[in-house]
């Protein structure tokens, strides 16, 4: 018998007799006494931590080998925050454990080791499959488990919307109403659907032949080509190295059909990094006479390190106001596959970096980055987009792509009577109970959910869940089974 700790098992571990598990967690239940009233009054009840004590054993060849199984132990089993635990004789459960303390006991005889673990389950319940439920099929849910267990609702929208209710019917609160997590705002028939964000430029980054060679970048030279495979544009030639050296590569610019004064742009982007030096892409705002208006760049300018960063500037590089931007840790952004996006509302610029997860989610995100343009500078609109990838003479290049772009006008309402879309066909809404969560495409939403929202859990036996909008979706919920 063997254990898996933070999805690892070690193979050379031999579970011992003598594991103390309750066969439940502890119940303190919170009492009230009432004058006039026999016994007392339960207001509520909460579920203690739980302690597992495993034995476990190993076999040593010798003192050196010893030491080398006691730091391999440490390293495995010191952790900074909850993590897996799947004991082999409670198939398909799972604990979320921390150890505590150390393993005090430890014997030694001859060439065997043992000792006990402390695990420590601060959320006592044991969590088994994640069931994925078609909602439009059914609004019953039959929880298998025997504890509550909190839902991830995703949405897939086929009509826009305004407003989004998800209700369980069979729970109700402390004042007797059914929980409900609302998303928006309620439209009369007399109100008007408003579009805050409209498309207006989508490029996929397939056709170098719809832009032309830019003619100037503010910080080095232009020189080289851009390619395209089937992830976008990239530099297929950077030019032979330039004096004196100073970043240079190749630059293309494009209308976007339009002139904006506030507005939004999506920007796909990649730069693989960890095995070359320098690679860095900018993405240029112009107005209709060219001149810069700002610019954000990503990428990795350093040398004897691996770091990917962004940064957003206005205006002249010399002398505009610039924004730096870095992942909470080195390599957060490392091999960066994410989304760039730059803001303008009124005078205020806003620069946005995310990593973009194979389930769409945004992770790494850095949305601090913002600058107010007080004297009205940087005000002019919108017309041209400008690309431009760097490397810094005679390093070894990073594989950078820029792979989509995307420009919404963002309009502002004309009266009180219209009422914002919340979200538009081929968006998904997302909202996880566990962690209260919003997402809109995989983008955390703080603002979307009303005051009156309560995130709410799935009961064991049956669950009526109720979708209600203005719009149209597709609703998926999916729950991790649990067990008390």
């Amino acid at each position: 018998m063997n254990l898996t700790f933070n999805s690892i098992r070690k193979p050379w571990i031999y579970l011992l007799e003598g594991r103390t598990k309750p066969p439940f967690a502890a119940i303190k239940r919170n009492t009230l006494a009432i004058p006039g009233r026999k016994g007392l009054y339960l207001q509520s009840s909460d579920k203690s931590a739980m302690i597992i004590q495993q034995p476990v054993g190993f076999k040593v060849n010798s003192n050196q080998h010893a030491l080398q199984l006691k730091d391999e132990l440490a390293r495995w089993l010191i952790t900074e925050e909850e993590v897996p635990l799947e004991l082999e004789d409670e198939p398909g459960r799972q604990y979320m454990a921390v150890v505590n303390n150390t393993i005090e006991d430890l014997e030694r005889f001859v060439d065997q080791r043992k000792g006990t673990i402390q695990f420590l389950c601060l959320d006592p319940d044991a969590y088994g499959e994640t069931i994925p439920h078609d909602y439009d099929q059914n609004p019953l849910i039959f929880n298998e488990g025997t504890a509550e267990t909190y839902p991830v609702i995703e949405c897939e929208v086929t009509e826009a919307m305004t407003r989004l209710e998800v209700t369980n019917r069979t729970i109700t609160d402390q004042a007797g109403r059914n929980p409900s997590v609302i998303l928006g705002r309620d439209k009369s028939l007399e109100q008007e659907a408003f579009q805050k964000e409209e498309l207006v430029f989508h490029d996929t980054m397939q056709d170098e032949n719809t832009w032309t060679e830019a003619t100037e970048v503010d910080n080095g030279e232009i020189a080289g080509e851009i390619g395209v495979d089937e992830k976008g544009f990239y530099p297929a030639l950077y030019g032979g190295a330039i004096q004196p050296y100073n970043w240079q590569g190749p630059s293309k610019i494009k209308g976007i059909g339009d002139s904006l004064q506030d507005f939004r742009a999506d920007i796909l982007v990649e730069n693989l990094n960890t095995a070359a030096e320098t690679g860095m892409l900018a993405v240029y705002f112009r107005d209709a006479n060219l001149n810069k208006i700002a610019n954000v760049g990503f990428g990795d300018a350093w040398q004897g390190k691996a770091e990917n960063f962004g940064h957003g500037q206005l205006g002249n590089y010399n002398s505009g106001p610039r924004k730096d931007a870095y992942a909470d840790h080195q390599y957060g952004w490392n091999n960066f596959d994410g989304i760039i996006r730059v803001t303008r509302v009124d005078n205020v610029w806003r620069f946005y970096y995310a990593r973009i997860e194979a389930d769409g989610s945004h992770n790494w995100v850095h949305s601090r980055s913002r600058i107010t343009d007080n004297a009205l500078n940087y005000m002019a609109p919108f017309t041209d987009i400008q690309v431009a990838f760097r490397l810094w003479p005679l390093t070894e290049r990073t594989d950078i792509h820029i792979k989509d772009i995307k420009v919404f006008r963002i309009n502002k309402p004309n009266s009180p009577s219209q009422i914002p879309i919340i979200a538009e066909p081929g968006d998904k809404l997302t909202i996880n109970m566990a962690t209260g969560l919003i997402e809109k495409n995989g983008e955390p939403q703080i603002t979307l959910a009303g005051p009156v929202s309560q995130m709410f859990p799935l009961i064991p036996g049956y669950n009526h869940l109720n979708v209600v909008t203005n719009g149209k979706v597709n609703t998926t919920v999916k729950y991790t089974l649990a067990y008390a």
